[in-house]
């Protein structure tokens, strides 16, 4: 346990725009890796918003590469810690997905398509707080869908979208009506 905290204390003293990419990203898969270890120990609501947040907006070469930890590590951690702020994780998942973002290539996306799926399938998931964003996902998802060319990278993706239209229970009208143009 005590190299565990170490990684903690390591954190604290990373500064946030530090271009180290690597190095972050070598720190943010120690703590996604060792998510069920550290949860008691790493306040994970205060990293998602000081930390998380703010990187993956960050327009600058190189950053897709935490884009796409991001997305893993987010992950790795919604299934274990209860009580994050969801429409916060999906506001980040939007983001993601966004083509028209430049520093979103398709391994940020095919990433944060994957990973959506471990953040939607949780006991914790309620329709309620993801139908704000949920046409807006479908449809990057259903478009990131057409592009990628692997069968595996496809499967994957239509397997997170079956989690979506499962977990959408009644709410799965909505999307239709959305998508078809329907009153």
């Amino acid at each position: 346990m005590h190299n565990y905290c170490d990684l903690v204390l390591l954190l604290t003293d990373l500064d946030i725009r530090d271009t180290e990419i690597l190095h972050k990203d070598s720190i943010y898969a120690a703590i996604g890796l060792a998510a069920p270890v550290l949860e008691q120990e790493l306040d994970f609501q205060e990293f998602l918003t000081s930390t998380l947040v703010f990187e993956v907006q960050i327009q600058k070469p190189g950053y897709n590469i935490l884009r796409r930890r991001i997305a893993i590590i987010l992950g790795q951690w919604l299934p274990v810690k209860e009580g994050l702020d969801r429409p916060l994780v999906y506001q980040i998942f939007q983001h993601l997905l966004d083509r028209s973002d430049q520093f979103n290539d398709q391994v940020v996306r095919v990433t944060a398509g994957r990973q959506l799926k471990n953040v939607i399938d949780p006991f914790e998931f309620t329709a309620e707080h993801f139908m704000p964003y949920a046409p807006n996902i479908f449809g990057r998802m259903m478009e990131l869908t057409k592009e990628v060319e692997l069968p595996e990278t496809k499967i994957a993706l239509l397997n997170t979208i079956s989690v979506i239209v499962l977990k959408m229970e009644q709410h799965v009208w909505l999307l239709n009506c959305v998508f078809h143009g329907v009153d």
